[in-house]
């Protein structure tokens, strides 16, 4: 039985497989292109026959695939050195998330759970699963080859516009970038502890731990590189024709108005501190100051669907739910890269991408937006 299962399993995931019904070719097709038998596509489908060199280059020529890709000679199975979210809180391995995306950075395998990317994008594709529900928790079984997982790219931070980065990145080459959204301070942890590749941030100029201290502790200990990325609008949103006549910090001292506040850490609560701390508000003051919400779009549709008045977001964020806006500042959000992954393929291409001319422009539409710097080196540490 467990034999069964092994051949189904493995025909199922076959990359020559699925490469070839991708193609829109029966097997009886592709046989006659290649010059073989049925047969004997059926046969290297099943993984019963491995084709000799000419065949298998033949095979890579009609389905624009590389021989590695259509039979991957590595391991089905991988240890991974770190689950993000899971070792760290030392999860049982029964809690342990299922489906993963696992990449390589400093050489070890960091596999991140699929869910924190569905938080964002809905259902995404994993590129491996959890092996066993006991013993183990940290063997992986591998849905591509084993040489992809150095071709995947880690992204951390909250601007809303990172999500644009990932599907534009594929079709420029075929390097994969995931973007799990992760507030200021935790994204620059992340970066820190080598669960990512890149982190992005973003904090009020006027905070002791602005943009450029932040980021150059982030990297005290490997240096690296800080790139500028975006600058947006940060305000208030409101209801439409602002009901309640909300202009500045000091109008959340009305007891009559609810506040829905974004989540420690971000970068957007540290700027509303600072406005409070400015204006000689105490948090406890105002009516919903505890109530947090994991991003600006949540605050921004929280104000939408009438569970708050208003909240701390960004012009973007308004346009999209058809809020009122009332800007109060202009943020800048950063990308932080040590110095030693700089030179990765991936990161490389990563850089190249982010200074592409049409990506500029395509970002550029964004309302409340300014991406005049993007690209460009800020600091190096």
């Amino acid at each position: 039985m467990h034999r069964k299962m092994a051949l189904k399993d493995s025909l199922i995931n076959n990359p020559l497989r699925l490469t070839r019904i991708g193609k829109g070719l029966s097997q009886k097709e592709l046989a006659s292109k290649i010059g073989v038998s049925r047969q004997t596509i059926h046969a290297m489908e099943n993984g019963r026959y491995v084709p000799n060199t000419a065949v298998a280059l033949r095979l890579a020529r009609v389905l624009g695939k590389s021989v590695e890709f259509l039979f991957p000679y590595s391991p089905d199975f991988i240890d991974a050195d770190c689950i993000v979210g899971v070792d760290q809180q030392n999860t049982y391995a029964e809690k342990s998330p299922d489906r993963l995306v696992v990449g390589e950075v400093r050489g070890k395998k960091i596999a991140w759970p699929s869910a924190s990317l569905e938080l964002n994008l809905g259902y995404v594709e994993a590129n491996a699963f959890r092996a066993s529900s006991e013993g183990n928790c940290r063997q992986l079984r591998l849905l591509c080859p084993y040489s992809e997982i150095e071709k995947q790219i880690f992204l951390v931070g909250c601007d809303p516009a990172l999500g644009m980065l990932s599907s534009r990145l594929a079709r420029y080459s075929d390097f994969k970038l995931w973007w799990f959204r992760q507030p200021s301070l935790k994204a620059l942890s992340s970066l820190q502890l080598g669960f990512a590749h890149v982190g992005g941030f973003h904090f009020p100029k006027e905070h002791p731990k602005n943009n450029i201290a932040s980021g150059t502790e982030a990297l005290a200990k490997t240096g690296g590189l800080i790139f500028a990325f975006s600058k947006w609008e940060e305000g208030f949103v409101v209801k439409p024709g602002n009901p309640l006549n909300i202009r500045q910090v000091e109008d959340l001292l009305r007891k009559n108005i609810r506040f829905v506040n974004r989540e420690d850490g971000s970068g957007t609560r540290i700027l509303l501190d600072s406005l409070l701390n400015k204006a000689g508000i105490q948090p406890h003051q105002i009516n919903g100051y505890p109530i947090e919400l994991p991003t600006a779009l949540d605050v921004a549709k929280a104000v939408g669907y009438g569970f708050a008045d208003v909240g701390l977001s960004s012009r973007a964020c308004a346009e999209i739910t058809s809020l009122d806006f009332v800007p109060l500042y202009e943020m800048e959000f950063w990308l932080a890269i040590p110095h030693d992954l700089i030179l990765q393929p991936a990161v490389e291409k990563f850089l190249d991408f982010l200074k592409s001319g049409d990506l500029k422009d395509d970002l550029a539409l964004l309302p409340g937006y300014s991406f005049e710097a993007l690209g460009k080196i800020v600091k190096e540490v």
